[in-house]
């Protein structure tokens, strides 16, 4: 990547980090920092994914060409990431939605479930959606947690008529 690209990239996810503590209303930077963040940028993407996160090296990579408008997916991923390091003898790769324990069981099973189905054991809308733009079904449960933080950061963003297409992909998860 050259320099001017990388600048962009930068800049873009400066810009995005910012809007995402507006949408989500919460100290951004202390979570960064407690889970020691990291960026890469067309660094350590794999062919055909637009970015990724990396929970062994706490990392976030945006692909050079194809990772704009994934940067609240990802950071869905770390949240997710995060909170299993709340149980201090969790693995640092494991997910909360992936293995939850304690007094996370309930709502993480919860919220699983009110993502997935409807209280007549129905597939909820917004997880038929998914499948449709996904072409499949989640590939891990950590999608779970993920494709919804996105859909909420995004929906956040509009409510205070906001847009940032870095951070999140125009019409990419509003019609879920």
């Amino acid at each position: 990547m050259n320099d001017l690209s990388s600048k962009d990239h930068i800049t873009k996810f400066v810009t995005s980090l910012k809007d995402l503590k507006d949408a989500l209303e919460f100290d951004l930077k202390k979570a960064i920092q407690k889970g020691k963040l990291s960026m890469a940028f067309g660094a350590r993407g794999k062919p055909g994914q637009a970015a990724s996160y990396d929970s062994g090296f706490r990392i976030i990579n945006i692909t050079k060409t194809n990772g704009d408008g994934s940067v609240a997916h990802e950071f869905g991923h770390f949240i997710d990431h995060l909170c299993s390091e709340l149980n201090a003898n969790r693995d640092r790769s494991h997910f909360i939605s992936r293995n939850p324990k304690g007094l996370f069981v309930k709502p993480v099973q919860n919220l699983i479930s009110a993502i997935t189905r409807k209280e007549n054991g129905e597939k909820t809308d917004f997880y038929k959606n998914v499948q449709k733009i996904s072409g499949k079904d989640f590939s891990s449960i950590q999608e779970y947690f993920a494709r919804p933080f996105e859909s909420y950061v995004e929906d956040s963003l509009e409510k205070k008529t906001m847009k940032n297409t870095y951070l999140v992909a125009p019409n990419k998860m509003s019609k879920v």
